[in-house]
């Protein structure tokens, strides 16, 4: 359950503290799951609507998948961390102070309900301590549906050429060319790929737990 919140941590985790990688991925999971469950209780379901379109998504999700962990039936997830509260995951983390992995999830994860509500910036929140800074030079990125690029431009605004690779990707590759020249300056890090998110991506050449960051607007 390693993509509750992000695309695969292990990597960066090996990177930060390779003897406890195991309990850090648990400590990510586990307050993931927390923060996840905070945000479908502080939102009703009757205020879904009034949000912008990828929020009402992400609350759908959250929707879909607290119950599932919630039950034990869920590979990796102990039903008993249906009883967390915000000092006890405060303090897992603060056990590992160093891994970005890990602070990010925490950091994200705490001002999840404000982001949602629009009232502070995420990538502002994840520069703090340089947060960013410190993970993204090997981040291996894909994006869905790309589109014309206004969501890739974005990011590339966020991370300043800090990252290690990017995936861009569409259903139809007609976007591709115009994409190619908008974005020149990242072409040692750019690849282009056909990608048709409705369907299996490990059947479209897609491995599966190989990204750090998935990013989609409006998809």
């Amino acid at each position: 359950m390693a993509d509750i919140m992000s695309g695969s941590p292990d990597d960066a985790v090996k990177l930060e503290d390779p003897e406890n990688q195991d309990e850090i991925i648990e400590i990510c999971e586990r307050a993931a799951f927390f923060y996840l469950r905070r945000l479908r209780q502080a939102i009703s379901l009757s205020e879904e609507p009034s949000f912008k379109v990828h929020f009402q998504r992400l609350l759908k999700f959250t929707s879909y998948i607290t119950p599932l962990l919630a039950s034990g039936n869920y590979e990796g997830v102990d039903a008993k961390w249906t009883a967390d509260s915000l000092e006890a995951i405060e303090a897992l983390v603060q056990k590992y102070p160093d891994v970005v992995d890990l602070q990010l999830v925490h950091v994200v994860g705490s001002n999840l309900i404000d982001i949602v509500h629009e009232k502070v910036d995420t990538l502002e929140i994840m520069r703090n301590n340089n947060m960013l800074d410190r993970l993204h030079p090997h981040m291996n990125i894909l994006e869905i549906g790309a589109g014309t690029g206004g969501t890739t431009r974005s990011v590339f605004e966020g991370l300043r050429r800090k990252y290690s690779a990017y995936k861009y990707t569409d259903i139809s590759s007609g976007f591709f060319e115009s994409a190619r020249q908008i974005f020149k300056d990242e072409a040692d890090k750019l690849t282009f790929t056909k990608l048709d998110i409705e369907s299996d991506p490990s059947l479209q050449g897609f491995q599966d737990n190989s990204y750090d960051l998935i990013a989609g607007g409006l998809v």
